[in-house]
Formats: structure tokens, C-alpha cells, sequence
């Protein structure tokens, strides 16, 4: 069973497959990353293996 939550400004859910273009274009962004470990952008398979 999947548990969404939902309020008028926030949704949080568990990633789906067509989330991972977005979520790789963060993971890869240095000013998001520098707040995230590692610390440094990520691969897209780096990104991949922290998504699946």
C-alpha cells in the first residue's frame, strides 16, 4: 500500500520512474549538491542508483 499525503502546497509521495529526470537534474545541480552528501553533483548513474 502506497501512502500519499496531500495538503494545498505540498504532496509527498514515493518516487515514480518519471520523476528521475527531474530528480537528475537536481542531483547534478553543484548549488543543490553542495548541501546534500557527497557534496559534489551526481552522475546520471549515480543519480539512477540513489533513485532506484
Amino acid at each position: 500500500m502506497m501512502i500519499e499525503l496531500e495538503t494545498e502546497r505540498l504532496l509527498l509521495r514515493m518516487w515514480r520512474q518519471d520523476d528521475f529526470e527531474a530528480v537528475a537534474r537536481l542531483l547534478a545541480d553543484p548549488e543543490v549538491m553542495r548541501y546534500v552528501t557527497p557534496g559534489r553533483p551526481l552522475t546520471r548513474a549515480e543519480a539512477w542508483g540513489n533513485f532506484a
